[in-house]
């Protein structure tokens, strides 16, 4: 299974303004035809990002985006205005000679102004994001868990209390869906995953008896270690328990009873650097 790329909802913003500034092409010697279709291909992209980071910035992040709206309303009206004078650049009877003078000036001047909107817009965007904390789509936490529910109660509390996003599939009251394609529908939003391997079954093995976690568990984590680094996955090993060699690396907490301790442990393997 591909790694999945877990692209958040500011890098996707930023990705999106990166693209909406337009480089001048080195080569000068563009016919009339070749100028107006660079032009009018800027500004078509140029629109269609405003639009996404918009959408993004409305239905991720929740920020009231007048000013944005009005950004894109003056953008649309400047390419509006300006239509006429792209689709006039001379042509030459030539396809290979260099645009006349006035029609070059027209061409860089066109494009400056592209990317003193896309440079408003860029502003705007960051005095937004300076007033909330994070990016909502990194604070969703998966948690795998089996039948200790008392555990994955408390776990998802002091989640919601530190400003993360629990994701318990017990709590997801879903119809006319198959439980993996549930599972797997939450699990791709999350980029960080709580793994509960608790005492939850009883095996007998060679007259010796041991404790390991509900089959579900190993098939989930199995899943995560397919679309998380490493370092995204943080395991919870009841004591006692007999987990499998596969998970070493990955981040271990072993659990007795204490859950208060439990819990800074976890928000600490969230946050290494708090």
């Amino acid at each position: 299974m591909k790694r999945k790329e877990n692209i958040s909802g500011q890098q996707r913003i930023k990705n999106l303004l990166n693209d909406s500034f337009i480089t001048t092409p080195k080569n000068y010697h563009l016919s009339a035809v070749e100028a107006q279709d660079f032009l009018n291909s800027s500004v078509t992209r140029v629109r269609q990002n405003y639009s996404e980071i918009i959408h993004v910035l409305t239905t991720v992040f929740k920020f009231d985006v007048s000013d944005l709206n009005a950004l894109l309303l003056r953008f649309n009206q400047f390419a509006h205005q300006n239509q006429k004078n792209v689709c006039e650049i001379e042509d030459y009877f030539s396809s290979v000679t260099v645009l006349k003078k006035s029609s070059y000036v027209f061409f860089c001047s066109f494009i400056n102004y592209i990317n003193g909107f896309t440079t408003e817009l860029s502003h705007i965007t960051l005095v937004k994001f300076s007033k909330t904390k994070f990016d909502p789509q990194d604070r969703c936490v998966f948690i795998v868990h089996g039948h200790d529910d008392r555990l994955k109660k408390h776990l998802s509390s002091e989640l919601k209390k530190n400003d993360y996003n629990p994701i318990l599939l017990s709590e997801k009251n879903e119809t006319g869906i198959s439980l993996f394609d549930k599972f797997e529908r939450h699990a791709n939003k999350c980029v960080k995953a709580i793994i509960l391997m608790t005492n939850d079954d009883c095996v007998l093995k060679d007259n010796e008896k041991y404790y390991q976690a509900r089959p579900n568990v190993f098939i989930e984590i199995g899943y995560f270690l397919s679309i998380l680094d490493h370092q995204d996955i943080i395991v919870i090993c009841e004591k006692g328990n007999n987990t499998p060699s596969d998970i070493n690396g990955i981040s271990y907490i072993e659990y007795d009873s204490n859950l208060s301790e439990l819990s800074k442990k976890v928000i600490k393997a969230l946050e290494p650097n708090k």
